[in-house]
């Protein structure tokens, strides 16, 4: 996995070398369809044997991280990379004077993807444009649980999940262009995705789809060289 985000940041690096080309930092709000992933946790209440366990983080939409590199092509047209950060996670939990019991399950992925958009509009310092990003989704959850006895034992284990899946997204892109060099971009899509089988590093019955399909809006910066 690292060695895939290296290659995408050197591509990036030597591309930045060049003219017309657009850098764009951006954050923005995820909506994840993560059903199955949420049923896991509530089954997994049962695994603990313990009364009053409960789920106090149930996988919240959360904030997204993105970075894309573009190349001018014509006047109209922009072809690049993408890359987006996704994270989210859940708890189940209970503590009392006898001792605390804790599983957090923590969920995230790293999205690289090919982009494209069409300027469609133009006025002034605004533009509009439509596009089209896809590409493939790398997952991983990391279930820790803890199991503390007050003066009798304590107990730690870690579980990890991976799984892959593929994306494509339809957005909209307007941008205020602030000078020759900076503007400021909002950004509105709709994320449409498959399953990817959560399995854990060795043999188990744990196994569950996770999708990240949903609504994306983000606000950004770009960069134009």
């Amino acid at each position: 996995m690292k060695l895939k985000i290296s290659i995408l940041f050197i591509v990036i690096s030597f591309a930045c070398q060049g003219q017309n080309f657009k850098f764009s930092l951006r954050a923005g709000y995820g909506d994840y369809q993560l059903k199955e992933v949420k049923e896991m946790q509530q089954e997994l209440l049962k695994f603990s044997q313990l009364e009053n366990v409960k789920s106090v983080h149930e996988f919240a939409d959360q904030i997204y991280y993105g970075l894309t590199a573009n190349y001018l092509i014509g006047k109209k047209n922009n072809l690049g990379f993408d890359f987006a950060y996704y994270a989210t996670g859940g708890r189940n939990h209970v503590r009392d004077y006898s001792g605390e019991y804790k599983l957090d399950m923590q969920l995230y992925a790293y999205r690289l993807g090919v982009d494209y958009h069409h300027l469609i509009f133009r006025k002034g310092k605004f533009d509009c444009n439509l596009g089209m990003e896809g590409g493939i989704i790398f997952s991983k959850m990391k279930l820790k649980e803890k199991l503390y006895l007050k003066d009798i034992s304590s107990e730690y284990h870690i579980f990890n999940l991976k799984a892959q899946s593929f994306f494509a997204e339809p957005f909209f892109l307007s941008s205020y262009h602030y000078n020759k060099k900076i503007s400021f971009d909002l950004k509105c899509g709709y994320e449409l995705s498959t399953n990817g089988d959560l399995e854990l590093d060795k043999d188990s019955d744990i196994r569950r789809d996770v999708l990240w399909m949903g609504l994306r809006v983000s606000l950004g910066l770009s960069y134009y060289l």
